[in-house]
């Protein structure tokens, strides 16, 4: 961490970004399916939506904003991927390959609550927000 905070310094020498605004993932919920990833150089927007009248399935989009290119000269682009494409990322990939199986699990008899793991607080106080805004558990 602090190699990558000296190289991001060395970087941006003038950048008033805190040390943890420029190496950190700040990720902020929006009610009831928008998920943002801050980051310092762009952020990822995540909607997760229902597929028509399929139980159990979902549609998910993956949105990147950066910068790039001088003030009045940027441009924007829209690409169409499949889930397995190396644009998305190793993490972005491996959560998708899973997700799928942690659905199903999630669908046994044998599961009562998630078990989160240190790094996924604020997913996990999604969840909670999520079920008291649904009154599944008392506020």
């Amino acid at each position: 961490r602090a190699a990558l905070i000296e190289a991001r310094r060395r970087a941006r020498p003038d950048s008033p970004l805190r040390n943890s605004q420029l190496v950190d993932n700040h990720m902020f919920y929006v009610f009831p399916n928008l998920q943002l990833n801050c980051y310092a150089d762009h952020i990822m927007l995540f909607r997760h939506r229902p597929a028509g009248q399929v139980p159990g399935r979902c549609l998910f989009d993956q949105q990147i904003y950066s910068r790039s290119g001088s003030p009045g000269t940027r441009t924007s682009s829209h690409r169409l991927l499949a889930r397995d494409s190396d644009f998305l990322g190793a993490v972005t990939g491996a959560d998708l390959d899973a997700v799928e199986q942690l659905q199903l699990g999630m669908a046994s008899r044998g599961f009562s609550t998630p078990v989160w793991g240190a790094g996924e607080a604020p997913i996990a106080q999604m969840h909670s927000s999520l079920d008291q805004w649904l009154g599944l558990k008392p506020s």
